[in-house]
């Protein structure tokens, strides 16, 4: 009976999602995450794995993860600041990547863009500036109907753009706009 329910327990837990599942994590793109002081937010509660980075003309990224379930895939964009001259202008560097990727085909859907409520950005992303868009992707960058881009900024830190890639919109895309997060610097008092 007790190898039994030992047994049933590795059977469980080989199967439950936030244990089975298995994401590695390429060094060069840990080592930009800790440049920006950016926090990888890691989708527990469903099956994402890490996907190979291919090569890409229109945009290169990073890091990528997918889900055959949720039937999601999220790109990362990681951008230490630095001798760029654009480095600190996080709104042309949006508009820049956004018209690289977005299609132009006469029969694309329209893009939308939207200003992230201050308070998000500061409570939640702990960002200077940040921006999301909707739009077709080009199908040289992305085998997908539908593209979410998640710009971030933070000044001194970098930029980051997440790209969730879908065919049709869902509560699952909903559940994974928080992504990442620039982690807060704690304050040095000073005791006298």
């Amino acid at each position: 009976m007790r190898i039994f329910i030992i047994l049933i327990s590795v059977i469980y837990l080989s199967n439950c999602p936030a244990i089975g599942q298995k994401i590695d994590y390429p060094a060069d793109f840990l080592n930009k995450l800790d440049q920006l002081s950016l926090a990888f937010i890691e989708p527990l509660e469903s099956d994402y794995k890490d996907v190979m980075v291919l090569k890409n003309e229109v945009q290169s990224y990073d890091f990528a993860i997918k889900s055959r379930k949720e039937k999601i895939e999220i790109r990362y964009i990681v951008q230490p600041s630095g001798d760029d001259l654009l480095a600190n202008m996080p709104n042309i560097q949006f508009t820049r990547l956004l018209t690289q990727l977005a299609s132009n085909h006469e029969t694309a859907s329209p893009m939308a863009i939207h200003d992230i409520a201050r308070k998000e950005l500061e409570e939640f992303f702990h960002a200077d500036w940040g921006r999301l868009a909707f739009f077709q992707p080009k199908g040289d960058f992305a085998h997908w109907r539908h593209a979410k881009l998640l710009s971030l900024f933070k000044a001194e830190k970098g930029m980051t753009h997440i790209l969730f890639l879908f065919q049709k919109p869902s509560v699952d895309l909903d559940n994974r706009f928080y992504a990442v997060q620039f982690i807060e610097e704690a304050f040095e008092t000073d005791s006298q």
